[in-house]
């Protein structure tokens, strides 16, 4: 969604379980205001529960763009966790 106070998602189903244990993001974010905005990584158990494992407030990720306010930027990130069995991961984003 592209509207002020919008969500949008994106998200990886696997054929099987896999193992996963980290989980790179490159660039991520809005590209107005990163202002009440949400980047979150979920990944889904086996028993098909959503389980958070990366959260990101009010800022973007290796994101350039023109705003009017001031923006916190910061770099790519690695998230690393103790192995994990999953069916799926997913991208959420929320903000402008």
């Amino acid at each position: 969604s592209n509207a002020q106070g919008g969500e949008a998602w994106v998200m990886r189903e696997f054929d099987r379980p896999v193992i996963l244990n980290k989980i790179s993001i490159q660039a991520a974010g809005t590209d107005v205001t990163p202002e009440n905005s949400l980047i979150r990584v979920e990944v889904k158990d086996k028993g098909g529960r959503w389980h958070s494992v990366f959260e990101l407030s009010d800022a973007v990720i290796n994101r350039d763009f023109s705003a009017h306010a001031p923006v916190i930027k910061v770099g790519p990130q690695i998230i690393e966790f103790p192995n994990v069995t999953v069916r799926a991961v997913r991208l959420f984003m929320k903000g402008h």
